[in-house]
């Protein structure tokens, strides 16, 4: 996975179908960016570690090529929070950035680690079967990334209706 020039910075993106029209690598002058999209995409899921990106950053050949990266970008929640409740999906992500700041001390300092908040979504659930009680949780969800980044230090990012990345 590492084709980057010796002085370039690598960025991985992980995310779910929401990115899947982002190119797998993209280089520029300071940048190589390495995107994952797998559709279905959720922090822990238990039925589905493929599905799962607590399973990425410790089991597929993305965990190596994390060591070398300097900036990380998570697109994922909204199947997380269109199944459990924002609570437990909070507690998820607690787990989660727990294991990437011990195996990956390099992404501890701030914003080196860059979270999405949650697309809004109306495609209710069986835990959330209509879409205000779903637009609920995707709130509070949202709303409660902005504590949890104070205490690890990462970015939470807002969507925008015309996600543009640059990077120069």
């Amino acid at each position: 996975m590492s084709h980057s020039h010796p002085n370039n910075q690598n960025f991985l993106i992980i995310g779910d179908s929401h990115i899947k029209h982002i190119p797998t690598h993209m280089f520029t002058n300071h940048f190589h960016i390495v995107t994952r999209s797998i559709s279905g995409l959720r922090w822990l899921n238990p039925r589905n570690p493929q599905l799962c990106v607590y399973h990425l950053v410790t089991q597929s050949d993305l965990s190596s090529f994390i060591d070398t990266i300097s900036n990380i970008l998570f697109i994922v929640g909204t199947n997380s929070v269109r199944n459990l409740p924002a609570p437990q999906v909070i507690t998820e992500l607690h787990y989660l950035l727990n294991y990437l700041y011990t195996r990956y001390p390099h992404l501890n300092s701030y914003n080196k680690i860059m979270i999405a908040k949650t697309f809004q979504c109306l495609k209710p659930s069986y835990a959330f079967p209509n879409v205000d009680l779903l637009q609920h949780n995707i709130t509070l969800y949202n709303d409660m990334l902005v504590p949890l980044s104070h205490q690890y230090h990462f970015m939470p990012i807002a969507y925008m209706s015309n996600l543009k990345l640059e990077f120069n």
